[in-house]
């Protein structure tokens, strides 16, 4: 009996390994009269890139406002960097008008991984602030 056997010669095309891209998380926002303090935790991030203007605000179709200071970064366990920025009211103030839905991004290009990869999610959060 003859028995035919096929010969198979596979190979497996070796693949780039992913990458994990940098993620910016909403952490919280608080107000005073004339500022907004927004904190964000970042993984995989260059820290070199993290300055003012990573982050804008927008709403009520007013044009977006963007950071003017980093108040304050700190390394947290696991790697991920906490920084609070600081944004400007609209107008120098909080008034009535201003109340609505806010929209935090971070610009294509502000945040950068190690590798110069721009941030996997730019829009960072969505938040009802009313003022009085």
């Amino acid at each position: 009996m003859r028995i035919a056997r096929e010969s198979c010669r596979c190979g497996f095309e070796e693949l780039e390994p992913r990458k994990l891209l940098a993620v910016g998380t909403f952490v919280s926002a608080v107000t005073d009269a004339t500022s907004l303090a927004v904190v964000i935790d970042y993984t995989g991030v260059d820290q070199a890139t993290i300055g003012a203007g990573d982050i804008t605000f927008s709403a009520n179709g007013r044009s977006a406002v963007a950071a003017t200071v980093v108040a304050n970064t700190q390394t947290r366990p696991g790697g991920v960097l906490r920084v609070t920025y600081g944004l400007p009211a609209y107008d120098g103030a909080w008034g009535s008008t201003d109340t609505g839905t806010y929209t935090i991004l971070s610009p294509a290009g502000a945040v950068k991984d190690t590798s110069g990869h721009n941030l996997q999610f730019t829009n960072l959060a969505s938040l009802w602030m009313w003022f009085g």
